[in-house]
């Protein structure tokens, strides 16, 4: 297949790189999947190279062709030393240390990279898309008319069952529910629309062979499995703070609204909402928040283009009027129930 390598790479590299197949696939099939996981490698050496700074990333997307989208396990590691401020050794650290976790691995998933046709058409569409996505599930639920329901990590009960009203209405509609797995209204939307069989991709703050928080390993595998689960963070990337922000970006760019149930005035799904007004996504927040006198983001949100909701089932007919339109739904996403 014509990789080339260096004398420098380790032994344990040159075993990932003769392992590195799809077991499912063969001819073009195989290299792309090889191609794929050998440029996911160099993107994660890229990054903590940079400290796993996305501006850092950013400002050297000149040579992101130089040492990420090549053919070949990253191998001039005094190039990339000299880019970035680094000593060449500290580079082949990182490279031997990503190579490991790489090959430790055996969680079977795929990597869309930002260059291959499978990108997700609204992802692509951000100002500053993920470069890579690793994915478990159907991957082609990303191009379904998707809606993100998000609110508090610390819901009431009754934030909870109406985030599960709009999951199964959403998906009653022909609609994909995004969510980010996190306790609270993330946890009561997706596991709603799991039970009663629609549609959901989550969308995680760790990589993808991890899961936040713990206690829901076994709604996280559900979706990889029955729906579709997508990680922006290379394998080796550690999961600190900054990744959810990152994360709720992510989600933005897959809807194209975002319904934000409930939220205190220091929630991350503020951050959703901001990059909502900010990419022209549209965003809804229930009136129920605007009538809160404790809280004031939904003013602000409101006076800068959010849509107040007055019940759930308006939010179907304004995302027709912005003509967000999903196929017709069958005569099974009509009778999705709660209680499936």
């Amino acid at each position: 297949m014509g990789f080339k390598t260096s004398d420098r790479i380790s032994p344990v590299a040159w075993e990932l790189l003769a392992n590195l197949t799809d077991r499912k696939g063969s001819g073009a099939q195989m290299f792309d999947v090889r191609k794929n996981r050998i440029q996911a490698i160099n993107y994660n050496i890229f990054l903590e190279s940079l400290g796993y700074s996305l501006p850092k990333l950013r400002q050297h997307q000149d040579i992101w062709n130089r040492f990420i989208f090549i053919d070949s396990l990253l191998a001039d590691f005094g190039g990339l030393a000299a880019a970035v401020g680094r000593s060449p050794e500290e580079i082949e650290q990182i490279s031997s240390r990503v190579i490991s976790t790489f090959q430790r691995s055996t969680l079977d998933f795929s990597i869309t990279t930002i260059n291959d046709d499978a990108y997700p058409a609204s992802l692509r569409k951000l100002s500053k898309p993920p470069l890579m996505i690793f994915s478990r599930g159907v991957i082609e639920y990303a191009n379904d008319p998707c809606v993100s329901v998000v609110g508090s990590r610390v819901a009431s009960e009754e934030g909870r069952r109406r985030a599960q009203k709009l999951a199964i209405l959403l998906a009653q509609n022909g609609y994909t529910v995004v969510s980010g797995l996190a306790a609270g209204i993330d946890t009561a939307a997706q596991t709603a629309i799991v039970k009663a069989g629609g549609k959901t991709i989550g969308v995680i703050g760790t990589p993808i062979d991890q899961c936040y928080p713990k206690e829901n390993i076994t709604l996280q595998e559900k979706i990889a499995t029955g729906h579709l689960l997508i990680s922006q963070f290379p394998l080796a990337q550690p999961t600190q703070k900054y990744n959810f922000p990152q994360r709720n970006y992510t989600m933005c760019g897959l809807s194209s609204a975002t319904v934000i149930v409930e939220a205190g005035e220091t929630s991350g799904a503020l951050y959703q909402a901001r990059y909502c007004l900010q990419e022209g996504r549209k965003l809804f927040v229930m009136k129920s928040l605007l009538e809160n006198k404790a809280l004031t983001w939904p003013k602000t949100y409101v006076k800068r283009g959010a849509i107040v909701l007055e019940n759930i089932e308006q939010l179907v007919s304004e995302l027709k009027n912005f003509e967000i339109v999903p196929n017709a739904p069958d005569d099974q996403d009509r009778q999705l129930s709660l209680f499936a």
